[in-house]
């Protein structure tokens, strides 16, 4: 099965526009697994994303545009695919970027160009630059990017494949057209934008509004209908059905008591007091958190220690604990109190002191697996978090011995020195070795 919906920036901006697909679950227009492939345009362009979707932005064409993800930098596995950079994340996000734009995480903006150039020559990843972050609502990233920046401009979104799209928003000031697949596709319209969804096809499609029956004055356009508030203005089929934010009705039954400013009680049985439109202000918590492990050290010897700290993308309150983390290669002492302070720059986390087993030569694993632990709006973490490299354990002991017993050497006569063989091999350390031998005569 295949969720494909194909998004067309169209370029009709001025130097201070900007376009702006918001694909964030937090306003319920995206769900996992589903494809998304996008067109730039030659000035630049905002994708705002936080799913487990395949996002697809290599025609970004020439202007330098802007990827912001809401997550961390070091939970991305980045790859060259091609000409593109290519990011994956363990929740299913896969994020395909052209040469010559900037992927935002939470902690900073990298140019892809420098990652692709590091990813070449096998050099470290870039480090993020931090006056350039994802934190924050689309306006607040809009007056990041550029103060005067207007969003304005308009996109063309199509669905595809043989599932309905659910498709993305855009920007105050911007319009959104559609054409729908056959199956029964859902667009959540944000407040003062301009929806053409009169070309939904055969499914019956959901139009979810953020306000209420009597906020909208309602007219025929064409075939179909054409719902106002304000400079919000949407255009539906006749066999789809408008969500409100108190009741839904089929736009039949609404072109039916056209024209005219019918009352809800006059759709009769054709107005339903459920379900409703979800509250896009505040956006509902539909994100599951994520856990990431880092360790001070890569590797140990004997009488050393590392500290471990397990950072989490939202307050856990009290679902994560020591017994959630599971070790191999030694031991973990008592999980610290909840420290950080939730912010980009500050995330949560708690911190553990790692120690070694005696007599190993192994790699210790340090593991926390899916469905561990709950965010405060009860999701649960999805797939296991571990240790990205390991860490590298050497405690075994060194000693030297002669393979015969100790021979005497008389100066002028010839004899041969015992043989000399190590317990242990050479330490993943790389620590020095020295052989002393006292020599009588």
């Amino acid at each position: 099965m295949s969720r494909i919906t194909r998004y067309f920036m169209q370029d009709e901006l001025s130097p201070d526009d900007i376009n702006v697909l918001d694909l964030t679950p937090s306003l319920s227009s995206t769900v996992p697994g589903q494809t998304l492939i996008l067109k730039g345009t030659n000035s630049v362009d905002m994708v705002l994303i936080d799913g487990a979707d395949e996002l697809d932005f290599s025609e970004s064409l020439s202007g330098i545009d802007l990827l912001f993800i809401k997550g961390w930098r070091r939970e991305m596995i980045a790859s060259v695919s091609g000409n593109n950079l290519r990011l994956a994340r363990s929740d299913g996000l896969v994020l395909t970027a052209g040469d010559g734009d900037r992927v935002v995480f939470l902690d900073g903006a990298i140019d892809t160009h420098a990652w692709l150039q590091a990813l070449a020559h096998q050099a470290p990843d870039p480090t993020p630059d931090p006056s350039l972050t994802s934190d924050g609502d689309p306006d607040t990233l809009i007056e990041r990017v550029n103060e005067q920046a207007q969003s304005k401009a308009s996109i063309m979104g199509y669905a595809g494949g043989n599932e309905a799209s659910i498709f993305g928003q855009v920007q105050a000031g911007m319009q959104l057209v559609l054409k729908g697949s056959n199956l029964d596709d859902v667009v959540y319209v944000k407040p003062g934008t301009k929806v053409d969804f009169s070309e939904s096809l055969s499914g019956v499609d959901q139009i979810v509004l953020s306000g209420s029956w009597a906020a909208y004055t309602k007219t025929m356009q064409g075939s179909g209908l054409r719902l106002q508030r304000d400079s919000e203005q949407v255009d539906v089929s006749p066999g789809d059905l408008v969500i409100f934010a108190d009741g839904n009705a089929p736009v039949s039954a609404i072109l039916a008591h056209l024209p005219g400013n019918p009352s809800r009680e006059a759709l009769g049985d054709a107005w339903q007091p459920s379900p409703t439109s979800p509250p896009l202000d505040p956006p509902p918590d539909l994100t599951p958190p994520r856990v990431w492990i880092l360790s001070d050290v890569s590797a140990l010897g004997s009488g050393q220690t590392a500290t471990l700290r397990f950072y989490v993308s939202e307050d856990p309150g009290q679902s994560f604990g020591w017994d959630d983390v599971t070790v191999t290669g030694g031991t973990l002492g008592p999980l610290s109190e909840r420290q950080g302070t939730g912010t980009a720059q500050d995330p949560y986390f708690f911190s553990a002191t790692f120690t070694p087993s005696d007599q190993a030569l192994t790699t210790a694993q340090i593991r926390v697996a899916g469905q561990r632990m709950t965010d405060l709006a009860g999701h649960a973490n999805e797939g296991d978090s571990q240790l990205a490299d390991g860490l590298r354990i050497d405690t075994l002991s060194m000693r030297i011995e002669p393979t015969t017993a100790p021979v005497a050497v008389e100066r002028g006569v010839p004899n041969d020195l015992p043989d000399w063989t190590f317990t242990a091999a050479p330490s993943l350390l790389n620590a020095p070795y020295s052989l002393d031998l006292q020599i009588s005569h």
